[in-house]
């Protein structure tokens, strides 16, 4: 299907498409129409300048304002129809970049701007971590089909999973990205894809909110995440991180072999290729063996928490929404028995923060019997850090049990109240 002719368009500018933002005001002109009115908005209609070619090609379809000679444009038509057969680009038409090589292009400049000193290694690491989760979820588009609802999908589905700050760091590798792949372009020659640019950078960063210290703090909280976590396998999930301080995607992918019972440990490569071996509490080792002989479908895989639909798959494949489904129904509790600073919390609330409470609670615990500092170097080893981050990022914990040890050394040193000391 090809065609030539001259387009109404709408001259009000705020007529848009609710969902795209783009300009929806056009319609066909018909022989004898000497004026016309949009049917969005009622505003009067505008003849095109210029001719506008009009051809389908797999299905989709292409326009291009040409020229007020009918003849250019029937030339420009004819041509089109020519590349089309052959499989060539239209006369004009924009080179489309797939995210693959868009991802391509990102890492050669990243390999060249750290040997000319542009870019450090930590931020390119930074930008290498931000493209991971991306490439999944864009694999199979092109950049100048990108919008901005496109990636507001993106922030809103991996914020289920990690922390704000994660999620960040994606979003500015996703815009950098786009700025290294738009740098050597003319956005004459590259109309769509600087359009597209434009409308993904419209999409803000999430606001962080001390997301380290938002954690299950009582019996209480913990007991309502469990008690709506409806479903075993996800049940699971939130009472084994809660048990080991494993990332959410190693939970999931936690797999049988690598749970030693005779040596009372998990021993899993985690992120970053790390080796991380966590010992055994006794109410997870009971929970596995009995989980271990209740279960009715044994993943071919040996996944502990396999998919119900698939058994050669882990169950995130199938699972993954139930989590804040579930906090969402323990926040409508707490707001009905008038707990609204609890209903916030657990609004909050992912999977990361089930790490975090664990890590840490067992700071508090582990320091009382083996010294702050020894608690942070056995914590750093169980989730695979360096002590250095577990410090900075626990820093308002490790302040609180250096205070109350300074409460405990005084009140040892000085067993009596002193209030005062009479003056020289």
């Amino acid at each position: 299907m090809a065609s030539v002719r001259k387009y109404w368009r709408c001259t009000n500018s705020g007529c848009k498409n609710p969902e795209t933002g783009k300009h929806r005001g056009y319609k066909k002109v018909h022989q004898g129409e000497k004026k016309c009115l949009c049917k969005h908005c009622e505003q009067p209609m505008a003849l095109s300048e210029n001719y506008v070619t009009r051809i389908v090609r797999g299905g989709q379809q292409f326009t291009k304002s040409v020229s007020p000679r009918k003849d250019d444009a029937t030339a420009h038509l004819a041509a089109c129809v020519v590349a089309r057969k052959s499989g060539a680009l239209f006369p004009g038409e924009e080179p489309l970049i797939t995210w693959l090589d868009a991802a391509k292009t990102f890492e050669k400049w990243m390999d060249s701007a750290i040997k000319t000193k542009e870019l450090s290694e930590a931020t390119a690491k930074h930008y290498r971590n931000g493209l991971k989760p991306l490439g999944p979820y864009f694999k199979d588009m092109v950049l100048q089909d990108m919008e901005k609802r496109h990636v507001e999908d993106f922030k809103t589905d991996r914020r289920e999973d990690v922390g704000a700050s994660t999620v960040n760091m994606s979003l500015a590798t996703l815009k950098r990205l786009f700025t290294i792949n738009t740098d050597n372009v003319r956005a004459k020659d590259y109309p769509r894809l600087h359009e597209a640019m434009t409308d993904v950078f419209k999409v803000k960063l999430l606001e962080l909110k001390n997301e380290g210290e938002i954690i299950l703090e009582t019996d209480e909280e913990v007991q309502a995440l469990l008690d709506e976590c409806k479903t075993p396998h996800l049940h699971h999930f939130a009472f084994g991180i809660l048990n080991t301080g494993l990332r959410h995607q190693f939970m999931w992918s936690l797999k049988w072999p690598e749970i030693n019972f005779d040596a009372n440990e998990i021993v899993k490569m985690v992120k970053g290729g790390t080796v991380v071996r966590i010992p055994l509490t006794d109410q997870y080792r009971d929970y596995l063996k009995s989980w271990q002989k209740s279960q009715k479908v044994r993943s071919i895989n040996g996944y502990v928490i396999p998919s119900r639909l698939d058994p050669a798959t882990c169950y995130r494949q199938d699972s993954h929404v139930g989590f804040p489904q579930a906090c969402e129904r323990a926040a409508v509790k707490f707001e009905k028995v008038g707990k609204k600073h609890l209903a916030a919390k657990f609004r909050e609330l992912t999977p990361h923060h089930l790490r975090h409470t664990f890590a840490t609670h067992y700071l508090y615990k582990a320091s009382k019997t083996l010294g702050a500092t020894a608690a942070v170097h056995v914590l750093s080893k169980i989730l695979g850090h360096s002590g250095v981050y577990i410090t900075e990022r626990y820093s308002h914990v490790l302040k609180e049990i250096n205070q109350a040890s300074m409460v405990e050394f005084g009140n040892q040193m000085f067993p009596g109240t002193v209030n005062g000391a009479d003056s020289p």
